[in-house]
């Protein structure tokens, strides 16, 4: 390895090659003593046999990506033997075959023939090396009928700290589950006891994930039998869980019971729930004269953002017998109070029904004025002409 002016850099070949490799010519690359040139320089023998494994593994940018990669190793404590006993325990990873002189920096990074290519990375080791993945380790859990773990399911298990003790008691209690499922089962806290005490609520026959879900969104067996007790009929895993994502409790329901909805419909009460519907607005809209209007009905103008505020306003702008169909056609179609008003001072016995009508076809009121004159056109021929045209 040569500067500039062609003299051979002895600290940096000491970091590179092992002493005494030499160059075609048989012209030492690596004195071995990286003191001759380089005075303080990182000049340990581990760092130097670290930053030669880097570039052995064939690093993605050569010898620059092998120095920063071996110089992380050794801050971090990960030696030359480390990556070969874990690439030993990792099932048939191979690191890379040792780099002879001859070899030039874009073959390191070429698989040789029937080498795998899945090697450990230099980033992978260290995050073996801090979270304690051992080669001991690697071969337990190698026994335990999983196949080839990945890297990233080793360091989890580790940064969780699931022993084989523990996948063997999970499996025990579990029957067979992967990896990332025990993993989850650890994070969250779900025990073989847990699914007894679900089992014993009436839910049976429930799956891991099932089971799971239950767990992350905090359902007890109690707020199971409040939820069954509600009226709703036999309801499944998924059903309480909604029940709880959406906040929807026994109180709610005994709610809807007291006004007039003697069995809710499960569908219908979280829905009411997620649209904000609550038994308040139901019995202001009752004031309003929407009596004959079911939870679905009500979830429809809650939707469309008709407020018992909207309608009064409606109401008074002239248009006292106005439905719940016609105040959800003024919201669909954007037509607000103002518009109503408008649209009564250029044709004064105008309906809802003409409004929207005339809102659809796009005649705004000022073309209106100008096209109804002293009640020579209708409304209805309004419609009627602007059908023609469009046919």
């Amino acid at each position: 390895i040569s500067s500039a002016d062609g003299e051979g850099s002895g600290a940096v070949g000491a970091l590179l090659l092992p002493s005494g490799t030499t160059d075609e010519a048989g012209n030492g690359l690596a004195s071995g003593d990286p003191h001759d040139e380089c005075g303080e320089c990182l000049t340990t023998d581990d760092a130097r046999e670290a930053v030669a494994a880097g570039v052995r593994s064939g690093i993605e940018g050569a010898v620059k990506g092998a120095i920063a990669g071996g110089i992380r190793a050794v801050v971090t404590g990960v030696t030359p033997v480390l990556p070969t006993a874990l690439a030993g325990a990792y099932d048939d990873v191979v690191l890379a075959q040792a780099a002879t002189p001859r070899e030039k920096p874009d073959e390191l990074a070429k698989p040789a023939e029937g080498r795998r290519t899945d090697r450990l990375t230099v980033d992978q080791l260290i995050a073996f090396k801090v979270h304690g993945v051992t080669p001991q380790f690697i071969r337990e859990v190698g026994t335990l009928g999983f196949g080839r773990p990945s890297p990233d399911d080793l360091i989890s298990l580790r940064v969780h700290g699931i022993t084989r003790e523990y996948i063997d008691s999970v499996q025990r209690s579990w029957g067979k589950l992967q990896l990332d499922e025990i993993v989850s089962l650890k994070i969250h806290g779900l025990t073989s006891q847990f699914a007894e005490e679900m089992k014993r609520t009436g839910l049976s026959g429930l799956d891991f994930e099932e089971l799971l879900s239950m767990k992350i969104h905090g359902i007890t067996p109690e707020y199971v039998r409040q939820a069954q007790a509600s009226g709703f009929g036999k309801l499944s895993a998924d059903q309480i869980v909604s029940l709880k994502i959406h906040g929807v409790s026994a109180q709610d329901v005994e709610k809807w019971k007291a006004l007039g909805v003697p069995r809710p419909d499960f569908d219908q009460v979280v829905s009411a729930k997620i649209h904000g519907v609550t038994p308040e607005f139901v019995g202001q809209m009752r004031k309003l004269g929407f009596t004959d209007l079911d939870l679905d009905d009500v979830v429809s103008l809650k939707i469309h953002g008709v407020t018992p505020e909207f309608v009064a306003q409606v109401r008074e702008a002239g248009y006292g017998q106005a439905t719940a169909d016609d105040v959800t056609s003024l919201r669909v179609h954007g037509i607000s109070v103002a518009d109503l008003r408008a649209y009564r001072s250029a044709v004064p016995r105008i309906s809802l029904e003409e409004i929207v009508s005339l809102k659809i076809h796009g005649f705004g009121v000022e073309e209106l004025r100008r096209m109804v004159k002293d009640g020579q056109l209708s409304v209805d021929d309004l419609m009627e002409d602007e059908d023609r045209k469009e046919d």
